[in-house]
């Protein structure tokens, strides 16, 4: 089967990798086509990787922009044109989205060669994730959401990243069968430190320092902390939002130690073994999703610190992976460590975050023998 993956934005490629993965050592042909523009870093995107093509697309600056959601509209129809020109060449196309002008292009696609087979795969959900008095000053949020909600029920399957992404397509489906696919980072089972020191607790804060990171949440659970024990925060990321996450940490009288953005593994690994917990506080009015902050955490054995509803706070509930932060949260049993949750967290990111979990949920929507959508 010949398979196209699309994705504009560089934040969604490590799915896109872990798609194009799962189709070629199942025998398919696999192109990932994306645009030439690195969304995180604003620059151009000069890399030659096998099995990439790469579209040209507008810069912008800004996430929130008119320049923005034209460069991905105007992307989003390159990408398509060449769709429809090569359409012969393509037994499926697995389209990442947002953008939602992706959805429509698609669907434009899905209605003029009906044999191609479409699978629809949310990430984010816009404009819902996004904040509304910032995108009202760029576009009716009803002609943004439209972009998705009228197209996206064209698609033979229609994936989520996580259930809360699921719940909110879900009304605009129609009878288009959905599911919930879970990320991975396609890690083995880590090693577990043996033991942490006693005499204090160690949080770490992982990824980037952003406006919906809960500053007085994290001040306030550190001070709830240092009642019973000393507090050092290790910080491993960036953002605009650095200095007022340091002041917020020392506020609630940690000590801070900054490591700043760490690529290796091994080295990041380090520095999480060294942690009772991972702090995983957003604020009340962003989407809850299972983040890539969160995943780091499950992946390395880190129990969290959680502020997310939805999906994070249920697993947080059932599998026993840490502790979600609420007003009858007994801190006494955060200091009083246990080991188990390490383990506990271990497990639940193996039994539903591995590379062969997310494998097998890939696969189980493709029917190979006659190349249909299960």
């Amino acid at each position: 089967m010949n398979i196209c993956i699309i994705t504009a934005l560089d934040n969604y490629e490590s799915r896109a990798e872990l798609l194009m993965k799962v189709f070629l050592e199942a025998g398919h042909s696999v192109i990932i086509m994306t645009s030439d523009w690195k969304h995180m870093d604003k620059i151009k995107n000069v890399e030659t990787r096998k099995g990439y093509r790469l579209f040209h697309s507008r810069p912008y600056y800004s996430d929130f922009s008119a320049s923005r959601i034209s460069s991905h509209i105007d992307l989003s129809a390159k990408i398509f044109r060449y769709i429809d020109r090569h359409h012969k060449e393509i037994d499926l196309l697995w389209v990442i989205f947002p953008p939602n002008s992706l959805v429509k292009e698609a669907a434009g696609i899905k209605e003029k060669y009906p044999e191609i087979k479409l699978v629809l795969d949310a990430n984010d959900c816009w404009p819902e994730s996004l904040p509304a008095e910032k995108i009202r000053s760029i576009l009716p949020l009803n002609s943004f959401k439209n972009m998705r909600s009228q197209y996206i029920h064209s698609a033979n399957q229609v994936i989520a990243s996580c259930q809360k992404y699921e719940e909110l397509i879900r009304p605009d489906l129609n009878n288009t069968p959905s599911k919930t696919v879970y990320s991975s980072l396609d890690t083995v089972r880590p090693v577990l430190p043996k033991a942490l020191p006693e005499d204090r607790i160690s949080l770490c804060f992982l990824g980037t320092i952003d406006s919906m990171i809960d500053l007085s949440k994290i001040k306030e659970v550190i001070q709830n902390i240092s009642v019973h024990k000393p507090v050092t925060l290790y910080i491993i990321g960036s953002g605009e939002n650095l200095d007022l996450l340091v002041d917020a940490a020392k506020a609630g009288g940690a000590a801070v130690l900054y490591h700043g953005v760490i690529y290796d593994s091994a080295e990041k690994k380090k520095i999480l073994d060294q942690c009772h917990y991972g702090l995983n506080t957003i604020k009340d009015s962003a989407v809850p999703v299972i983040s890539k902050k969160s995943l780091d955490y499950f992946a390395a054995g880190l129990p969290i610190l959680n502020t997310l509803k939805a999906d994070t706070w249920e697993f947080t509930e059932k599998e026993k992976i840490g502790f979600n932060i609420q007003p009858s949260l007994d801190y006494e049993q955060v200091v009083n460590y246990d080991m188990s949750l390490r383990s506990n967290t271990a497990d639940f990111y193996m039994n539903t975050f591995s590379y062969s979990v997310f494998k097998d949920e890939v696969l189980s929507l493709l029917v190979l023998q006659n190349r249909e959508i299960s």
